[in-house]
Formats: C-alpha cells, sequence, structure tokens
C-alpha cells in the first residue's frame, strides 16, 4: 500500500518489514515463572510489535474510512496509542450517526 509512502524516509524498506512482520510474531517467545514458551496464537498486547501493529491500523482506518466518512462532523480527531479524544459537530444532520 502506499498510502504512508510519503511519510517514509527513502531508504526505508518496506518490503523487508513487511518480511519481518511474520517472522518476528511467529517466532515469539515469553517467560512464565520458570518456563520460556513459544506463542502460537494471538498477539501479545505490550510488546512492540502490537503497539506497532494498532498504529498502522488505526491511522489507516482513521483515513480511509473515519475522515472519508465524517469528516465535515469531525472537528477535531486524535488518538495516542489506545486513546482517543474527538469533537463531533452534527451540523443539524439528523442521520449523521448512522453507521448503516
Amino acid at each position: 500500500m502506499k498510502l504512508f509512502e510519503d511519510k517514509l524516509p527513502a531508504d526505508f524498506s518496506v518490503k523487508l518489514v513487511i518480511a519481518a512482520v511474520p517472522l518476528v510474531t511467529k517466532n515469539n517467545t515469553f517467560e512464565f515463572r520458570d518456563c520460556f514458551l513459544l506463542q502460537l496464537m494471538g498477539e501479545v498486547m505490550g510488546t512492540p510489535m502490537a503497539v506497532m501493529k494498532a498504529t498502522i491500523y488505526n491511522a489507516f482506518h482513521k483515513i480511509t474510512v473515519l475522515l472519508a466518512k465524517y469528516k465535515r462532523h469531525l472537528l477535531y480527531y486524535n488518538r495516542f496509542i489506545d486513546d482517543g479524544l474527538g469533537a463531533w459537530n452534527d451540523l443539524d444532520d439528523p442521520h449523521c450517526l448512522r453507521l448503516i
């Protein structure tokens, strides 16, 4: 996807990152008491990879869904990791919150 290409350094290797994500995810080990375990399913929240994936997804969702559909109603929208803040103006439109 080329959506954020202009925000990346010129020498940033998107292909390398895309290849590394499954490698990191499938080889995630963690320590529990006196055991080292290999995670087989899910995403460990709190790991750097989880935060990066959530941030990328939320940025993509904001641009492709929220702003595309509700830009005229959003006076302000900002987020940090898992917290969000927004100011909404219904513009006297009774159907502005209809999602269907």
